[in-house]
Order: structure tokens, then C-alpha cells, then sequence
């Protein structure tokens, strides 16, 4: 990631909401993985979706980021306790033909003394 431009990436970030909003890296997407619905992530990975009809749905979310950035690399983050996670969501994707899939081996955490890293203060 060091070398690779971050506009030819997208880094979607499964770690809960709340592990997400502490920190974080710079332009990274959040999609829980507990709110993945597996089921219709393979069901409608060929519908196209338009921006306004995935609001509050992250299924359709995802598939709706993985369609508007095929060209680019797909990055799935999270951290080295939920790395199983990572792997059925990168594999999942990559055998509903997404391409471009990579995990970040060692979690998300490897990041942490970068210039890419945000982390909340606390007040």
C-alpha cells in the first residue's frame, strides 16, 4: 500500500462500526462484516444499483462499491483477531467473479505508525 496510490484502491474495512470510528485508514470504506448477507451478496452481484437505493443496506453497498471501482484493486481490511473473516469475504467475492481481490495479510493494525492511519483523539 505504501508504493500503490490510494485513488487505485478501494479498502473496504469489515471491522465493526465502532472499531471503525476509533480508527481508521484515510478513505477506507465500512462494511461490517456482520452485516454481509452472504445469501443475497451472491444473489444480486449482476443487479446494478444506483447510489440512492442502497442507503441503509451494506449488501448492496458493497456490491454497488465492487461495480463502480472494477478497475480498481479491492483491499479487504480488518484486523489480525478477524482474519477469517477477511478471508470468506475476499474468497466470496473472488468466486462471484470479482477481480482484483487482495486481504491485507497481518491485520489492519500494521498500519498504525503510517502517514495513512486515522485515529479519533480522546476527549
Amino acid at each position: 500500500l505504501y508504493d500503490i496510490k490510494l485513488s487505485k484502491l478501494i479498502l473496504i474495512d469489515i471491522r465493526s462500526v465502532l472499531e471503525f470510528s476509533q480508527a481508521n485508514i484515510f478513505n477506507s470504506k465500512n462494511i461490517p462484516f456482520e452485516s454481509i448477507n452472504f445469501a443475497k451478496l451472491t444473489q444480486l452481484i449482476n443487479t446494478q444499483f444506483s447510489s440512492a437505493s442502497i442507503e441503509n443496506d451494506t449488501t448492496s453497498y458493497l456490491i454497488y462499491l465492487v461495480q463502480q471501482n472494477k478497475n480498481l484493486v479491492k483491499i479487504v481490511l480488518t484486523n489480525e483477531a478477524q482474519f477469517d473473516q477477511g478471508v470468506e469475504l475476499a474468497n466470496n467475492l473472488v468466486r462471484l467473479g470479482i477481480n482484483k481481490v487482495c486481504l491485507l495479510h497481518r491485520g489492519i493494525e500494521c498500519f498504525q505508525s503510517t502517514k495513512i492511519w486515522h485515529q479519533q483523539s480522546r476527549q
